[in-house]
């Protein structure tokens, strides 16, 4: 199938025409579905049937929820502190303090709040101030509409 999920139905048939054809790689590409799916639904169809489809989950990982956990507010607090910081020297100061944390997930922290240039976190850090509650993600530092 394409980007959306597919049904359990959509699956049993994708295994049914793949054992017509008898071609796991045509029957991939006829569907519009990956080798690996295939393989993944067959060993969950073997195994328990329509009921092993239907309860399969998706592969993708749960969206976060907008809140912040205690890794991300230490990151928000570092770029407050020091803005111009790299994600690396940032990832040490973390590690220092018990957190462990990779440079690409502090890229991934900055990005949900768009601090990725050093103007953007010293602009934010210059802004924020102990008063005013936690910025939200993509929503400061926003350019303003042309009038």
């Amino acid at each position: 199938m394409s980007k959306s999920r597919a049904s359990v139905q959509d699956k049993i048939e994708f295994l049914r025409l793949a054992e017509n054809i008898g071609n796991v790689a045509e029957a991939c590409r006829i569907a519009n579905f990956s080798r690996d799916s295939y393989y993944r639904y067959k060993r969950l169809y073997d195994s328990g049937g329509e009921e092993a489809l239907l309860r399969a989950r998706s592969r993708r990982r749960p969206a976060h929820d907008g809140g912040l956990d205690a890794a991300e507010r230490a990151v928000l607090d570092i770029a407050k502190e020091s803005p111009t910081l790299g994600r690396l020297m940032v990832s040490k100061l973390l590690h220092r303090r018990g957190i462990t944390l990779s440079p690409s997930a502090i890229r991934l922290v900055w990005k949900r709040f768009n601090l990725q240039q050093v103007e953007n976190r010293r602009r934010w850090a210059a802004s924020a101030s102990p008063e005013k509650p936690a910025m939200k993600p993509q929503e400061q530092h926003l350019p303003a509409a042309a009038t």
